[in-house]
């Protein structure tokens, strides 16, 4: 693996090395990722040798790889505040939809 896990590893990197834990392999992470948006193992060691954060952008189909195993707060804490907005809006969402079946 290219990374380990330890002191000064930055946290979204911990999730995705968990996310690489669950599915076995940074190959077998990177399949089930591009079944939704592209994705290759260069793609995943690159966050890793890099420092690179998991682009909020592909964090929720990693997360979804993983059956919500991780969590995108997990995986980008950085954008806790967007995550939270974002799952507000979804249940206010939900809520209409339910209202409008009734």
């Amino acid at each position: 693996m290219a990374c380990a896990r330890g002191p000064g590893i930055p946290l979204g990197h911990v999730a995705l090395l968990d996310a690489i834990d669950l599915c076995g392999s940074i190959g077998e992470l990177a399949r089930r990722v591009n079944e939704y948006v592209p994705c290759n193992t260069a793609r995943i060691d690159r966050w890793l040798r890099n420092g690179t954060a998991v682009p909020p952008l592909i964090a929720p189909f990693i997360a979804e790889a993983v059956g919500n195993r991780v969590t995108v707060l997990r995986l980008c804490p950085e954008y806790a505040q967007g995550w939270r907005r974002l799952d507000r809006q979804l249940a206010a969402e939900r809520r209409m939809r339910r209202k409008r079946l009734e």
